[in-house]
């Protein structure tokens, strides 16, 4: 019993430890805007404690500047431009051209205006943009790696979503 709760004491500790390095992390100046997306989405996804069912607080009301007309379609391109990427990548065929987004998901006619957060979210529930942003985060973090810019493929990746991952940023800033 008294190892139980020394084990969770520490882990308590190394939570709060990470959340203070993620935080002092995010708000460092860095030019890497996929850097610090995915530490800002880390931050708001997170619980605030271990084991905890406390979160940061998350309203869905008012409006922020935003491109895309709602999440889902960011997250739509998000996942073309990643399969868009494995079959440029994993193809045999050099220097391989890419497909255009589909017209459900273009970006044409696009303009930044006021957005209704519940609209954009298409949620009244804050829960349930935390899931969304949950799900980013781990798309993000499963293909980090090809957003390296170090191949062609990757530097193409990484200019497709440039547009997706200010979004995201324009998001992780207004929560954070």
């Amino acid at each position: 019993m008294l190892f139980k709760w020394l084990s969770t004491l520490l882990r308590r500790k190394a939570v709060e430890a990470r959340r203070r390095s993620l935080e002092a992390e995010f708000h460092k100046n860095t030019h890497n805007t996929l850097h610090r997306v995915m530490v800002g989405l880390e931050l708001i996804t997170e619980p605030l404690e271990y084991n905890g069912k406390e979160y940061l607080p998350f309203s869905l009301r008012g409006q922020l500047e935003l491109r895309i007309r709602d999440f889902d379609t960011l997250v739509e391109r998000l996942e073309f431009f990643i399969s868009e990427y494995n079959r440029v990548s994993s193809s045999n065929i050099p220097n391989q051209r890419w497909l255009e987004l589909p017209e459900a998901i273009d970006r044409k006619g696009e303009s930044s205006e006021p957005r209704w957060l519940d609209h954009y979210f298409g949620a009244s529930d804050p829960e349930v943009a935390r899931d969304k942003l949950r799900t980013v985060f781990a798309m993000l973090e499963l293909y980090q790696r090809a957003f390296d810019k170090q191949t062609p493929e990757q530097d193409t990746l990484f200019n497709q979503t440039a547009h997706i991952f200010r979004e995201l940023e324009v998001i992780v800033e207004h929560y954070l």
